[in-house]
């Protein structure tokens, strides 16, 4: 049987304007399965950045619970978020100027920047994507 990789449970994200409250993520539940593609797709303002910012551990729920690989992620410490980051959790900007390499003279291509995310020295094999070229589709 399968193993989920990633489970969103009953997940509610708000954040203050002001006095106002908003709303980002409420009670929002979903599975992936090791092995699965799936597309995170949305509106301005629907909630995708925030949902990706909860599982890669950057910021907390308010209510509900994430689990990354069997592991549940969301009563981890800052410095147990960050151990978590740096081994499980790969980003591919969709900014490529953010990248200090890009600030020099050249923008990354799909290629190098998946590569970039995939190189961590402490990073175990069994946790890394596909080689770049693998992971065309």
């Amino acid at each position: 049987m399968k193993n989920s990789s990633v489970a969103v449970r009953s997940v509610t994200k708000t954040y203050r304007r002001g006095q106002r409250r908003v709303t980002a993520l409420l009670n929002v539940s979903f599975e992936v399965w090791q092995g699965e593609l799936a597309l995170l797709v949305g509106p301005s303002g629907s909630g995708k950045t925030t949902l990706l910012n909860l599982i890669a551990a950057l910021d907390r729920p308010d209510r509900g619970e994430i689990i990354v690989g069997g592991s549940e992620i969301t009563g981890l410490s800052r410095s147990a978020a960050a151990l978590y980051r740096n081994e499980r959790v790969g980003f591919i900007s969709q900014s490529p100027e953010l990248s200090p390499t890009t600030r020099r003279s050249f923008w990354l291509t799909s290629r190098p920047a998946i590569s970039m995310t995939t190189t961590r020295a402490r990073s175990p094999s069994c946790y890394r994507a596909p080689a770049a070229s693998e992971a065309r589709a």
